[in-house]
């Protein structure tokens, strides 16, 4: 490490010692075990790469690539060569342990694998031969004679099996009688990749057409994937066993399920077939090599690029993660090179210090992540204080000085939300806005990732003294005096799973709060409504495949239980004079669907009033329904220029509550527009999409010659002591109408229109 690095850590160590200090924690100061660094040997083409491991000349079939995997302690590997030459290679330098060599024809090695208690490797050659050697000396074990070239060996768990997939298919070795056995006889005759799970008897085959299969071991298939449009040349499973990643000639990487019905990431960049695709061991990072002279390192839950190698090379044909993550070796026309993944690890996994000393205390594991989003708003302040506030705002006081701002009405409505850790960090950003103390502002020159792994590993230290600066009473006395309704109306349209994803959203939308209607504060409340997606809409049921349900012991002949007929005569009789027979008591009703919609909502004037908060809010409880279940929506705000916006995350449901215009609605323009957007929706299984308008009884009244949409339903809200029938009512084919204060029905008049 250079003189200018040190320092730079140095000045990190100090800042995050000292704030781990005010919360009473004393960093580890010993450095994790490593085997040193590794490289950079000859041909390193930058940062992250180390340079070529090991090289040979132009073997005589071409410029063949060979295959690598690492030895389980992670200090060697073994590199198979297209010269025939089987390699065991030590680190940190490089060093030769052993070779092994062949000089018949077809000595080319096309893959290698380890086996899971490490003592055994594999490796297939191109005449079609596989040979299992000791690992340690790589004296050969067994030889199987082939006839067709395999592509890739794997493993099972349990070490019986050595699954081989090639030309013929894939083929079973059980290793203790050396029987083999065909996979799936007439299904394929190529295999590209094949993979056991690491953790359950299943095999992973990919191969032409782009067809991934699962077998169970040994009961059969269990699962057909098509995700791809080209062949499958890499397939590698997750640590866990869970989830798949596949390399594709399309040049796509895939990240998919176990069932084919599971959702799919498609990772899109490389330009060129990607042959090879590699997990890494903590799970979170997923490598592909491709024909366009890149490997590419992506986040294995966002899909997004992490690093992107470049090599001189024609391609990258094999790739192997060590146990520790850090190292990448990958396999190339006559070359095996390697590199350093070190800055995508810290990119996406937890400090290595934490790892080993087991996960952070309650009331310490979201605060790094707190100091984190309050550094990105250009705000310092001790990590004292920011435990406090998320204890405050979780109503469980921290601190003796914190008593005080317990009792405040502020709180208590804060903690009243009772939103989890990671969501009440959005509160504790909202309450130091204005919050500024320059003695614990971040060194310059360091991002705020790796103040944040650094803080982790500070706070794994052991206990000591807190060393904590008082706390700010008269400031956060003054913040708090701000949390009002209008404040509250805007966190619960928010809603805490967005605010955990985001705690900075609150303060993005902070300056709407103005523009929000009268009546809106007063009824927060309502801003959890659902649409009860299992309550009894308007829709009575038609049809045989629809059961009457619920019953009496009274009613008319024809409303008689089916079953009672059955009866003998006289016992009916008898049960009809006790009043024991049953009759059918209602009819069972359709329930509300939810599917795409365009919800067109009054803004107008003439919606001004007691009449608007009720169609704001059921507005609201409609694109929050449909938001939480992922079906795309519009808004339209009806009034003026129309404004139109899709309702694809939580800050535009604040539109919903806050839009505003100061002319009068155009029937036939505002339709129209609705018409168009609800056209462009994609169907929800046989559910068409569906126009939704919220407005007054008086909407439209002098345009009823505008025709109107194929599919549209109505929610009107009639003036106080005013209740008429809607004039559009008998255009809609749902309509319901209510009055300003029937907050209580409202849920159920929501089902009744989307019945």
């Amino acid at each position: 490490m250079s003189e200018p690095q040190h320092a730079r850590k140095a000045t990190l160590d100090a800042y995050v010692t000292r704030q781990a200090a005010t919360v009473g924690r004393a960093p580890v100061t010993e450095d994790v075990a490593t085997i040193g660094p590794v490289g950079p040997f000859k041909g390193a083409t930058g940062a992250a790469s180390l340079g070529i491991i090991d090289d040979f000349s132009e073997s005589y079939l071409g410029k063949g690539p060979g295959s690598v995997t690492f030895a389980h302690d992670g200090r060697s590997l073994y590199f198979g060569r297209d010269d025939g030459k089987l390699r065991r290679l030590a680190l940190p330098a490089g060093t030769l342990l052993w070779e092994q060599s062949e000089s018949e024809y077809g000595r080319g090695i096309l893959c290698v694998a380890v086996s899971p208690d490490g003592k055994r490797i594999a490796y297939a050659r191109k005449s079609g031969d596989v040979r299992i050697a000791d690992a340690e000396t790589g004296k050969t074990l067994r030889e199987i004679k082939g006839g067709n070239a395999f592509f890739e060996l794997s493993f099972s768990k349990d070490g019986q099996f050595l699954a081989m997939g090639g030309q013929g298919g894939t083929r079973l070795l059980h290793l203790a009688t050396m029987a083999e056995t065909a996979l799936a006889a007439g299904h394929w005759t190529m295999s590209y990749s094949i993979a056991f799970a690491p953790e359950a008897p299943i095999l992973a085959e990919g191969a032409t057409g782009g067809k991934l299969r699962l077998w169970n071991m040994p009961s059969g298939l269990r699962a057909e994937h098509q995700h791809h449009r080209g062949d499958i040349h890499g397939v590698a499973w997750s640590p866990e066993g869970h989830r798949l990643a596949t390399a594709s000639e399309d040049k796509d990487v895939i990240l998919c399920g176990l069932d084919p019905k599971d959702p799919i990431l498609r990772l899109t960049g490389h330009t060129g077939l990607v042959f090879c695709v590699a997990w890494s061991p903590e799970g979170r990072r997923i490598a592909s090599g491709s024909a366009d002279r890149t490997i590419r390192i992506w986040d294995a839950h966002t899909g997004l690029p992490l690093a992107r190698y470049e090599f001189p090379e024609d391609f990258a044909y094999r790739l192997a993660f060590s146990p520790d993550g850090v190292l990448l070796a990958s396999t190339h026309p006559c070359t095996a090179r390697i590199w350093n993944t070190q800055a995508t690890l810290k990119a996406v996994a937890p400090a290595p210090r934490l790892l080993s000393a087991g996960p952070l205390a309650a009331d310490l594991d979201p605060l790094p992540g707190a100091l984190v989003a309050l550094l990105r708003v250009n705000r310092s302040a001790p990590l004292s204080l920011l435990r406090d506030l998320l204890a405050l705002t979780a109503g469980r006081p921290s601190s003796p000085e914190a008593q005080r701002l317990a009792r405040h009405p502020g709180t208590s409505a804060l903690a009243a939300l009772r939103w989890p850790p990671q969501a009440r960090i959005a509160l504790v950003l909202l309450l130091l806005r204005d919050y500024e103390d320059a003695s614990f502002a971040p060194p310059t020159d360091t991002s705020a990732a790796e103040i944040r792994f650094a803080l982790i590993d500070a706070l794994a230290g052991g206990a000591s003294e807190p060393d904590a600066p008082p706390l700010p009473l008269a400031y956060l006395e003054h913040a708090l005096d701000v949390v009002d309704d209008r404040l509250l109306v805007l966190l619960g349209s928010l809603g805490p799973e967005a605010c955990a994803d985001d705690p900075t959203l609150p303060l993005v939308m902070l300056g709407r709060l103005a523009q929000l209607a009268p009546r809106i504060a007063l009824d927060r409340r309502l801003l959890a409504l659902r649409v009860p997606a299992q309550s009894l809409g308007a829709a009575e049921a038609r049809g045989p495949w629809l059961e009457p349900s619920g019953f009496s012991s009274s009613g008319h002949l024809l409303q008689l239980v089916p079953s009672q007929w059955a009866l003998p005569d006289d016992l009916r009789q008898y049960r009809a004079l006790a009043g024991g027979l049953l009759y059918r008591a209602r009819f069972g009703r359709e329930p509300p669907r939810l599917r795409p919609l365009v919800l067109v909502l009054d803004v107008s004037p003439t919606a001004f009033g007691p009449v608007e908060a009720m169609l704001r809010q059921a507005a609201h409880a409609l694109a929050a329904s449909l938001l939480d279940v992922g079906l795309p929506a519009y808004f339209i705000a009806a009034g003026g220029n129309n404004e139109a916006r899709a309702i694809a995350h939580r800050a535009d449901l604040f539109e919903v509550l806050t839009a505003r215009a100061r002319e009068p609605v155009h029937t036939g323009q505002t339709l129209a527009l609705a018409a168009e957007l609800c056209a462009s929706l994609p169907m929800h299984g046989p559910l068409e999409p569906t126009i939704v308008l919220l407005s007054h009884p008086s909407f439209g009244e002098e345009d009823l010659d505008v025709p109107a949409p194929k599919d549209l339903a109505g929610f009107f809200v009639h003036y106080p002591g005013h209740p008429r029938e809607p004039a559009w009512q008998r255009r809609c084919k749902r309509a319901v109408c209510l009055g300003p204060d029937d907050e209580g029905l409202l849920a159920a008049a929501l089902g009744q229109v989307l019945a």
